[in-house]
């Protein structure tokens, strides 16, 4: 398959029409939460390279392995992650 540039944005448009004729809510892009990953993201994930998902298996032991934050942080060094808190987080 080939992806263009344009070609994320009319899946979308697709997939909006096909939610609203089938009566199920349309997820408004300008409300914020979860950002769409770019056609380099997607690249990268297909090759192997994206560093978002080589960080999330490591993400998803510690989760199961503690069971508080300081736990998870300390597995998560285990496992070669190095954490850094930031204030107000």
């Amino acid at each position: 398959m080939r992806l263009t540039k344009g070609t994320l944005g009319r899946w979308r448009q697709v997939s909006d029409r096909l939610c609203e004729e089938n009566g199920l809510k349309v997820i408004d892009p300008t409300l914020g939460g979860r950002v769409s990953p770019d056609l380099a993201q997607l690249y990268a994930s297909a090759r192997g390279e994206n560093a978002k998902d080589r960080l999330r298996a490591p993400i998803d032991q510690a989760c199961m392995a503690s069971r508080g934050f300081d736990a998870f942080r300390r597995e998560l060094e285990q496992r070669g992650v190095r954490v850094t808190v930031r204030a107000g987080a």
